[in-house]
C-alpha cells in the first residue's frame, strides 16, 4: 500500500506542477528544479525525483516575469519498488503517462487511465 500512496503523491505533484505552469508560475517547489547537468533534481520529493524543464518562454508581463507555453515534468522512483514502481511523464497537455518499471517515461509512453 506504502507503493500506491507514493504513486497518488507523485500524480498529485504532477497535476499541481501542470497547473501552475499553465498560469505563467514556477515550479511549486525548488526542489523539482533539475540539477545543474539537465539531470533529475538532486533530491527525491515523496520517493520521487522529478525533472522539470520549461521551453518556448511566454512574453514577459508588465511586473518582467514570463512563463512558459511548453514544458515537460517526468517522476522516477527514487526505489524501485520501494518509494514507487511506476515513472510518470506530463507536459502542457495534461495528460499524464507512465511506465510500470519505474524508467523514465516519454510523450510515447501509455496515458494514465
Amino acid at each position: 500500500m506504502q507503493v500506491q500512496s507514493k504513486r497518488g503523491s507523485a500524480v498529485g505533484l504532477t497535476q499541481k506542477v501542470h497547473k501552475q505552469a499553465l498560469s505563467g508560475l514556477s515550479p511549486i517547489d525548488p526542489l523539482l528544479i533539475p540539477g545543474p547537468q539537465g539531470d533529475d533534481a538532486a533530491t527525491a520529493k515523496s520517493g520521487y525525483f522529478f525533472a522539470h524543464v520549461g521551453a518556448t518562454a511566454t512574453p514577459a508581463n508588465a511586473a518582467g516575469c514570463t512563463g512558459f507555453q511548453t514544458y515537460t515534468i517526468v517522476g522516477r522512483p527514487a526505489n524501485v519498488g520501494q518509494s514507487g514502481q511506476r515513472g510518470f511523464f506530463s507536459d502542457q497537455s495534461g495528460v499524464i503517462r507512465y511506465t510500470t518499471d519505474g524508467s523514465a517515461p516519454t510523450i510515447a509512453s501509455p496515458p494514465l487511465q
